[in-house]
């Protein structure tokens, strides 16, 4: 399953690059509009958009995830159907939280049942309560270099 999705998206990105930047890519998968270029910046290594690769090394994320200057707090959806279903999202979060360095909160998490739109009632709550303990938090000045505005 894991090397047909590859092979679906090396195909997909093969074909991103034969069109130009606005031109839209066909509507096969979840049928969501996106241009060229958008699903370049995404999907392609090393696309402008690409920080949550879980293919990419430690360095590499050092160098996308270090650059924050103020607190962050991962989430990542447990089920999201997004991520291949190899992908281990705890030791993925992980990565995260090192590269980060000591702007990576401690309210950074899996939330448990939680699709890529977080659709669940549980996980909606869980998500809620997650941001708002980050954001009293750094404004209170509790979670690292806070209070940050």
């Amino acid at each position: 399953m894991a090397h047909e999705m590859g092979d679906r998206l090396d195909q997909a990105i093969a074909k991103a690059r034969s069109l130009a930047p606005h031109e839209l890519m066909p509507r096969d998968g979840d049928g969501t509009p996106i241009t060229a270029a958008r699903f370049l910046s995404l999907y392609a290594t090393g696309g402008a958009e690409d920080f949550f690769s879980s293919d990419l090394d430690d360095r590499e994320l050092r160098d996308k995830l270090g650059v924050f200057r103020a607190p962050v707090a991962f989430l990542i959806s447990g089920e999201d159907e997004y991520m291949p279903p190899h992908v281990d999202k705890a030791q993925l979060l992980a990565r995260f939280v090192q590269a980060a360095g000591s702007h990576a909160s401690t309210h950074s998490e899996v939330i448990a049942g939680a699709n890529h739109s977080v659709e669940d009632p549980d996980a909606q709550a869980r998500f809620l309560d997650i941001v708002l303990a980050f954001l009293d938090d750094v404004t209170a000045g509790d979670d690292m270099h806070g209070p940050f505005y």
